[in-house]
């Protein structure tokens, strides 16, 4: 998995910090698009102080064609793209379960569901799993999402059901109102969230 990181001097200290940060390389794109038409950024490679659609045009043409060249005339700032690596570094695992939580919780949204939280759920949990070229553990997690108005009005039943991902991972999304009634039980599959 890729990530772009985009980071920032901040007040001209020469100490950098991160401002953004995709797994999707477009996003990337349109974040530094949107800065320099915003007078936030510059890139001019070729030191002339071009105007706004001169740096544009030419940001696209070397983030398009995959040069490397944007990295350094981006004023104050730098893109990363960093490969993660799980199964080799703490960091990246944690930057990698970030990311596949944001994946799940954006599956979520655009199913139409009112989400209030995302949790790992199984081997994460407990350090348990594996990411090797033999195997590469499945992060499926617990969807907690809000009732809407007409569910509480007509005292629908509260929803609860598993979904697929395309890449088989599950995302268990259940109301709230179930939720309750599931921590009481204190099954661990529910206390470990």
């Amino acid at each position: 998995m890729k990530i772009f990181r985009f980071w920032e001097s901040s007040n001209y200290n020469y100490k950098y910090e991160i401002k953004f940060e995709t797994q999707n390389r477009d996003d990337m794109y349109y974040y530094i698009v949107d800065r320099i038409w915003k007078g936030d950024l510059s890139y001019d490679p070729c030191c002339n102080y071009p105007s706004k659609p001169r740096m544009v045009e030419m940001f696209d043409q070397d983030f398009r064609d995959h040069k490397y060249s944007y990295i350094k005339h981006l004023s104050g700032s730098y893109i990363e793209e960093i490969e993660l690596h799980p199964e080799t570094s703490k960091k990246d695992r944690d930057t990698y379960l970030h990311f596949k939580l944001l994946e799940h919780y954006q599956e979520a949204v655009d199913l139409g569901y009112e989400v209030l939280g995302v949790f790992i759920q199984g081997s994460q949990n407990y350090n348990l799993d594996l990411y090797n070229n033999e195997y590469k553990s499945d992060v499926d997690t617990k969807c907690i999402i809000l009732p809407s108005l007409d569910d509480i009005l007509y005292n629908k039943k509260p929803f609860s059901d598993v979904h697929e991902r395309e890449n088989k991972e599950h995302i268990d999304i259940k109301d709230i109102r179930v939720m309750f009634e599931c921590f009481r039980k204190s099954n661990i599959q529910y206390v470990e969230i």
